[in-house]
């Protein structure tokens, strides 16, 4: 018992007084541990929300760079210039100003608001594209891109026009030349015509253009002689889906009553046409009730009915 009691007492060796220390540092060093990684959590999410915030605001800025220049530097300058250009000619300053009365020269710049322009831009069907800028101090810079027709088309007595992504609208300063090539396309006769809302601006489409559109350029660069004479095209069994079943695209000439394509291969199509064509002028026959092309694509083969001479 007094050699337990002597151990007991006896003072604590250099090891045994550190082995405490560490026991004792190491359930304090737990707290603090664990208060060390959220903490460090919590810096790197901060550091995350603040990236995000500055790749928002920079995209922000981008996109109302105007609004931002004039809260800063407030112009004093009137609009002095106004000019516009377009990738055809059609639309241009002197039209604009006929068109857009409330945008003048002498108004000051902060109160011209380019976007409520180009909205109105874009609700024109001829425009497809706008770009509206305000060049400082006092000058005001517009440039749009114009849809070209590829069919024209009767709507209430009144000659529209339908461009390669099926916008249908109608012809906006077009001169007596301009004005004598749309009435040369040929005309759309009947077709789907569907009506589509884009945010605040509605615009009316035949689906399918797209299609249309290659079988016509084809037609203008390699078979001009062919093309000239075209008058009509029928879009009553085509919606828009070239492997539709039975699709056909139907088109009056002066030489048919009505060629019928496939919408597809129309190189193919078009050379078979041609060659059909040459080869009946030698019999001397030129009139037609009709050339059926649709089954070109499948294997090759195209049947027609020359028109009976009249007596």
């Amino acid at each position: 018992m007094a050699q337990k009691k002597d151990q007991k007492n006896r003072p604590k060796t250099r090891h045994e007084v550190m082995a405490e220390a560490r026991k004792s540092s190491g359930k304090k060093e737990d707290g603090i541990g664990c208060f060390g990684t959220i903490l460090r959590l919590v810096m790197i999410l901060s550091t995350f929300a603040v990236f995000g915030l500055l790749v928002f605001g920079g995209i922000w800025a981008y996109q109302n760079k105007e609004r931002i220049t004039e809260y800063f530097n407030p112009p004093t300058e009137p609009l002095e210039i106004i000019d516009v250009s377009s990738s055809y000619g059609r639309m241009n300053t002197t039209w604009f100003k006929r068109h857009f009365t409330d945008i003048r020269e002498g108004m000051a710049m902060n109160r011209v608001d380019i976007n409520a322009v180009k909205n109105q831009l874009l609700a024109l069907g001829q425009v497809k594209d706008a770009t509206v800028t305000k060049v400082y101090p006092d000058k005001l810079k517009i440039e749009i891109t114009e849809r070209q027709p590829v069919l024209r088309v009767m709507i209430k007595s009144e000659v529209n026009v339908v461009d390669a992504d099926g916008v249908v609208f109608k012809p906006l300063n077009y001169d007596q030349k301009g004005m004598g090539e749309i009435n040369k396309l040929p005309e759309l006769t009947e077709g789907n015509v569907n009506r589509v809302v884009n945010g605040n601006i509605a615009s009316y489409r035949v689906p399918g253009m797209e299609v249309i559109n290659q079988l016509m350029l084809i037609a203008q660069q390699d078979y001009p002689d062919l093309y000239k004479d075209w008058k009509t095209v029928n879009l009553r069994k085509f919606d828009g889906r070239d492997y539709a079943p039975y699709a056909s695209i139907r088109l009056k000439t002066d030489y048919a009553d009505e060629i019928i394509f496939s919408p597809r291969l129309f190189p193919e199509q078009l050379a078979k046409l041609s060659l059909i064509l040459k080869t009946e002028e030698q019999r001397n026959v030129k009139q037609f009730e009709y050339i059926d092309l649709s089954f070109v694509p499948e294997n090759g083969s195209a049947f027609h009915k020359p028109k009976k001479a009249a007596n």
